[in-house]
């Protein structure tokens, strides 16, 4: 027998302070590094998965983010969940934070 689809939730169903805690042990991890943003895209969802920050249900119809880091690192967050990631990189102190390497470029 199959178990019900699970439906509803997202991050506004969840306190705040667990998907802090759950973005600050990725962020901690090098997973999502801060100012470590590379490619992002938005669209709705087609088909119910779990957000890869606070680990509910994006359910169908919902926007979702789509990020690839810097790092190389895919995820499909809820907007809200980039959003908290965004301030809790912030928050990261310089000798926990691991920079990207710095790249050089001539604008010249």
């Amino acid at each position: 027998m199959r178990s019900p689809a699970f439906s509803g939730g997202g991050p506004d169903a969840l306190p705040e302070a667990l998907i802090r805690t759950r973005l600050r042990t990725l962020i901690d991890a090098g997973v999502l590094k801060p100012g470590g943003l590379g490619c992002l895209w938005e669209w709705r969802c087609r088909q119910p998965h779990p957000c890869g920050g606070c680990g509910a249900l994006i359910a169908k119809g919902e926007i979702e983010v789509e990020i690839i880091t810097r790092g190389g690192v895919a995820l499909i967050l809820h907007r809200r969940c980039l959003e908290l990631w965004e301030q809790e990189a912030r928050t990261t102190p310089s000798a926990t934070a691991r920079p990207e390497p710095q790249r050089r470029r001539n604008l010249a």
